[in-house]
């Protein structure tokens, strides 16, 4: 049996283009984009990976339009 998946977005999402995350029962972390093929573009990151990335993200390693 399947479990749901609990998805959360940031509360700075704007309008209404974000980043959902949702945390497995493995400890691994899923994230997706909530405008575009919600499930098909589904991600799995370890927690190492997943705090790679974040760190990457509030550095400015990133840009974004």
């Amino acid at each position: 049996m399947q479990t749901a998946v609990a998805w959360r977005k940031s509360s700075y999402c704007a309008a209404g283009e974000c980043v959902e995350v949702a945390e497995q029962s493995d400890g691994s972390i899923l994230i997706r984009s909530s405008i575009k093929e919600r499930i098909l573009n589904v991600k799995q990151l370890t927690r190492s990976e997943f705090a790679a990335l974040a760190a990457s993200i509030k550095s400015g390693e990133f840009e974004f339009d």
